[in-house]
């Protein structure tokens, strides 16, 4: 039943791709896989292009593992890009720049907890983060803090040591103090020579990053109930706005989408889920969640029709209860009482998380 999502997701890749060079690094393409690791099988020259992977719901439960695996292709293993490269030059600078004032084990300590962190932000889908970052991950950000005169100010470079500690290793002079705020490190200059080399990687890696293409790649998990039919509308509806509010601006992106058909009064509703399509659903983010209804879905006559229907399925009705449904206007003669929910998938791409047989789960740590 996949086809019923795959027909309207090429309809949209069409229009998406008009205009482009044929077969540029720009255009979007749509592979459907039967099981998680078919995604580690794929040539390398697919993710040199934007992309969306389909797999059935169960494959959900592999989540973390599909999603840090693309990561990781587009911005590490991708020889092009010279990240993986930058990245340790400009450990290895910090270490010896660190070990000067702080040590050796303090040092060596920073390059493993930085390594870490680095990592952690590509797995999260935030390599933009990785040279500045206000939050403490990434390797530095930039602070004002002395005032030169009436009207001129020194921006700050400030190297990331761990625990709210910043050691500044670089300086701007700004001559108007109202001047707007400039994000770019290419005026920094050096505290002193022990610093060149870890300035120059930061500017470096800085620059590969604004010049670099950021693929995109989303991994839909798709379940259809067992009396789901053509509803050409329906579908074209459900596919726009998955395409227009769960991507658009993301590099990357993880969802789950359950179409059930509460009319269907054959099947027992709590055992239409498999032990396995169970599990992937407790991925499921409520937070960032919609529905779409067809309009013969009789929900503003009595919302309990459909919430009943969603309880015995497994689904947390408490949770869904905020959720104001989009109504699909279809043609006349249409009967068709479809649902369809589409989440975000928890991918636990924490700093938190730990690894286990390479998927990444939740601790409290």
């Amino acid at each position: 039943m996949i086809e019923y999502i795959s027909k309207p997701l090429d309809e949209q890749i069409k229009k998406m791709n008009y205009g482009l060079p044929n077969l540029s690094d720009e255009w979007f393409h749509k592979y459907s896989l039967n099981k998680p690791r078919d995604i580690l099988s794929l040539e390398k020259s697919i993710f040199d292009s934007n992309n969306y992977f389909l797999f059935p719901l169960e494959s959900a439960i592999s989540a973390p593992l599909i999603f840090r695996n693309t990561h990781y292709r587009n911005f590490v293993l991708d020889g092009h890009t010279k990240w993986s490269t930058m990245v340790e030059r400009i450990l290895t600078e910090g270490e010896k720049s660190i070990s000067i004032p702080k040590g050796h084990e303090f040092a060596t300590n920073w390059y493993y907890d930085l390594r870490k962190n680095i990592d952690s932000l590509i797995n999260s889908g935030n390599p933009n983060k990785i040279v500045l970052d206000d939050n403490g991950i990434g390797f530095s950000k930039i602070g004002r803090q002395r005032l030169v005169g009436n009207t001129a100010h020194i921006d700050d470079l400030l190297l990331n040591l761990g625990n709210g500690d910043y050691l500044p290793i670089a300086k701007r002079e700004v001559k108007d103090r109202y001047e707007t705020f400039d994000s770019r490190l290419s005026k920094f200059v050096p505290e002193n020579e022990s610093y060149l080399g870890l300035v120059n990687g930061l500017k470096e890696l800085e620059s590969i990053g604004k010049n670099y293409l950021f693929q995109h790649h989303h991994h839909l998990f798709t379940w259809f109930g067992p009396t789901i039919g053509h509803d050409d509308i329906f579908f074209s509806e459900v596919v726009d706005n998955y395409i227009r509010d769960s991507t658009h601006g993301c590099t990357q992106s993880s969802h789950l989408l359950v179409i059930v058909d509460i009319a269907d009064t054959n099947s027992d509703p709590r055992s239409l889920f498999s032990a396995k399509e169970v599990l992937a659903l407790q991925r499921a983010d409520y937070t960032e969640c919609w529905m779409v209804m067809s309009n013969s879905v009789p929900y503003l006559e009595d919302p309990n029709v459909v919430h009943n229907y969603l309880d015995l399925m497994g689904f947390n009705i408490e949770l869904l209860n905020g959720i104001m449904p989009i109504i699909i206007e279809e043609e006349l003669g249409t009967e068709n009482q479809y649902v369809a929910l589409l989440f975000k998938a928890d991918v636990n791409s924490w700093l938190g998380s730990r690894e286990i047989d390479g998927e990444q789960v939740m601790t409290n740590n």
